[in-house]
């Protein structure tokens, strides 16, 4: 008997209610182009937890052509509405400090005051991003989940892992026009790489590629950071469970299915909802090990993938021979360079960055150089901007 046997029947028995978006009766093709409608000139904000899943969605949306914003939970949320103007807000539900249901109620409510601003609250389109309508009793869950936004004050739901054409649709479906560009489509097509296809067992590389809107550079990132985000975690839910603390549990869980739906690792996503709906009652059930233990070979195998393609990726001995240092002028044309691509196109800036790195090694400049890639790794492009000019001033001076 096979593992995905085994999780089968675990799933029927215990939880026959968990709802994956991977259904093996529905055929996915992601080799078809997924239609990316042009969001340049429109400002989103986005309340997500979930590191991994802030930078999928920030690919996916800037690279359509959106300025984004990030709040990590619904207070900050509600700070940066207060003092930002946004066409829309995608808002996860359940985040800690505040959840998104409540974060919107306090942002509707700014709407019933006397400020002469207060009508922007009130028209602020805010939706929904759940995983919580692919677990629970199916269709009723999702129309309960649907109820309680609505209610809270949103005005659509979409659902994660992320389907980028679903979110398009939907935000175009709420976006107003005006002199933007809305309806002009572009086309994403999801094509061979020219270096060898990539295959990882335990990962769908094609679902995961799609879900970033079919940016391989930026989903490779996107695994090397799962991985070492991830060393520990299968410790830190087992002791969570040894130690009756299952609220922990479920939470590290849930962050851990969150992240497998978007980089397509189908069976991890599955074996983490289940186990996430088998610790919901904050009490041990008989069917919990071997929900732990479907879940840590799931969890093994992606990892284990993880770990050889980090392997396959270093360079070799000839690769790692140093080239000839840049030499100023030339340094001062890329940088500049550089300075346009951190305001249009920050993928192809953390490209620009990585051959900057190698180019600069051993050289005075190369220290600058790595903390302005960790600096535009972090997202933290004002102040990759003010070091990068601060920097080609010194190369003038």
């Amino acid at each position: 008997m096979n593992r995905s046997t085994i999780y089968d029947t675990l799933v029927k028995t215990f939880c026959s209610d968990v709802v994956t978006p991977y259904g093996s009766d529905r055929q996915q093709n992601y080799s078809v182009a997924a239609e990316i409608h042009s969001l340049s000139g429109y400002k989103l904000l986005l309340v997500e937890d979930n590191e991994i899943n802030q930078q999928i969605a920030r690919e996916l949306l800037t690279g359509a052509g959106a300025s984004l914003d990030t709040a990590n939970n619904g207070l900050e949320a509600v700070e940066a509405v207060k003092y930002n103007y946004y066409d829309a807000v995608l808002m996860d539900i359940q985040m800690p400090e505040m959840d998104g249901l409540e974060a919107t109620r306090r942002i509707r409510a700014l709407g019933q005051s006397d400020h002469r601003e207060s009508q922007r609250f009130t028209d602020l389109i805010i939706i929904a991003m759940t995983a919580h309508a692919m677990i629970g009793d199916t269709a009723n869950a999702t129309l309960r989940e649907r109820d309680l936004s609505l209610q809270a004050g949103m005005n659509d739901q979409i659902t994660k892992p992320i389907d980028p054409n679903h979110i398009f649709r939907t935000l175009r479906r709420w976006l107003k026009p005006d002199n933007r560009k809305i309806d002009s489509d572009t086309t994403a097509q999801l094509t061979e790489s020219d270096e060898e296809r990539l295959v990882l067992p335990g990962i769908d590389v094609e679902a995961g590629v799609y879900r970033i809107g079919g940016n391989l550079n930026a989903y490779r990132r996107i695994l090397a950071q799962f991985r070492q985000q991830s060393q520990n975690t299968l410790a830190e839910i087992q002791a969570a469970i040894t130690a009756s603390d299952y609220t922990t549990a479920r939470n590290r869980v849930h962050g851990i299915k969150g992240t497998a739906g978007n980089i397509g690792a189908k069976d991890l996503f599955a074996a983490a909802a289940a186990l996430e709906k088998s610790l919901q009652n904050n009490s041990p059930t008989e069917a919990i090990p071997d929900f732990i233990q479907t879940f840590s070979e799931c969890f093994g195998v992606v990892m284990n993938s993880l770990a050889q393609l980090e392997l396959s990726e270093e360079p070799t001995t000839e690769a790692q021979a140093l080239p000839k240092p840049i030499e100023s002028p030339v340094l001062k044309n890329h940088l500049q360079e550089l300075e346009h691509l951190l305001q249009s196109d920050i993928a192809a800036a953390l490209e620009q960055l990585k051959e900057l790195n190698k180019f600069t090694q051993g050289t005075t400049h190369n220290t600058e150089v790595q903390q302005l890639q960790d600096a535009v790794f972090n997202f933290e492009t004002d102040a990759a901007l003010t070091q990068l000019q601060d920097l080609i001033a010194r190369i003038d001076s």
